[in-house]
């Protein structure tokens, strides 16, 4: 996760139709956001979290997704490739 104010611009949808602007984007973020944009699935906010909670980006249909801090890496790849060993875990 990034600092608090470590951010890059990026253009993303305004709430009206067809509208487009620069927006600061935490960078850690942006490249994922600027991708989700570019295929049609558009954002409202973001932020990722800051290493204090969970980061999320706000889908304009009502979506979320969470963005999830890297130490987890290795528990959700466990949980996708071996999902019976991740449920004796818990």
């Amino acid at each position: 996760m990034c600092d608090r104010g470590d951010t890059v611009r990026v253009c993303v949808p305004k709430a009206e139709a067809n509208h487009w602007h620069f927006q600061d984007i935490d960078r850690c973020i942006a490249p994922l956001v600027n991708a989700l944009n570019k295929s049609d699935i558009y954002t409202a906010s973001c932020c990722c979290g800051h290493g204090e909670e969970l980061g999320h980006i706000w889908l304009r249909d009502g979506r979320a997704l969470i963005v999830l801090p890297d130490a987890t890496k290795d528990m959700i790849t466990e949980m996708v490739t071996k999902p019976d060993a991740a449920k004796e875990k818990r």
